[in-house]
């Protein structure tokens, strides 16, 4: 590591799941699920916020200055703390073996509540009604087979993310894992504590509205202002989504 390269406190990934994750840990939620719609201008979300970006005006945090520079820094001990997703594990682990080569941990985000919340983030499996009886009989056989106890393990060993079976648990891989990669272990003791983002039509399209708002705030700008417009767009996107 050059004499050149700044040291930070935390370098931020600004995707929606980090987001969310900050709001979770805060106490609050991106999503109204009573009145089905988002709150992004919430006060838990501007409490998140505020914290965040009150980091990055005292030059502890930074917006990552590239893909995966996070996992780069972090690993070079440059930068004394990262989140993410629990399939980058691996990946940190290789950053850290080939940069300053020393001990790690896993661990949930500062949180205000009296039990940590974590984001509970994963791809869903959704079948539509096409219409023809024999299509969907098989794209649900072929969803049973992807998700069962076997499958479920060689995913989460493969990929680093939770299996999606609690009979999984059990399985000779998963095991393996859990015995060779401690911060693996530990991660998966952690989905208890776990809390989803929202469901609903158009999430993927309001995940890079929030990516650019969430940058937005860290770099300085109002915090208020930037939240009530990302409502505003999220909620448009919603409605649009379910007209459809």
């Amino acid at each position: 590591m050059g004499e050149d390269v700044p040291s930070y406190g935390y370098e931020i990934d600004t995707d929606a799941s980090n987001f969310a994750a900050w709001v979770f840990a805060h106490g609050g939620d991106v999503f109204d699920y009573d009145k089905g719609q988002y709150i992004y201008n919430g006060p838990k979300a501007i409490e998140a916020m505020e914290f965040i970006q009150g980091m990055a005006n005292k030059g502890c945090a930074i917006v990552a200055r590239g893909k995966y520079t996070d996992q780069q820094y972090l690993g070079q001990g440059s930068v004394l703390f990262a989140a993410g997703s629990t399939s980058g594990i691996t990946y940190f682990q290789k950053a850290i073996e080939e940069g300053y080569n020393g001990n790690w941990d896993v661990a949930p985000l500062s949180y205000t509540t009296s039990e940590p919340v974590l984001n509970l983030y994963g791809g869903g499996l959704i079948m539509g009604n096409s219409g023809d009886a024999n299509r969907m009989v098989a794209a649900y056989q072929w969803m049973k087979y992807i998700s069962n106890s076997e499958n479920s393990a060689v995913w989460s060993t493969e990929s680093g993310y939770g299996f999606v079976r609690t009979s999984s648990a059990n399985h000779p891989l998963i095991a393996e894992k859990r015995a060779e990669l401690a911060q693996y272990d530990k991660s998966l003791s952690m989905v208890q504590h776990g809390k989803g983002e929202p469901s609903v039509p158009g999430y993927y399209s309001v995940r890079g509205e929030v990516e650019k708002a969430y940058a937005a705030i860290i770099n300085g700008d109002d915090i208020i202002s930037t939240l009530n417009q990302l409502n505003e767009d999220a909620n448009a996107i919603l409605a649009d989504a379910i007209a459809e």
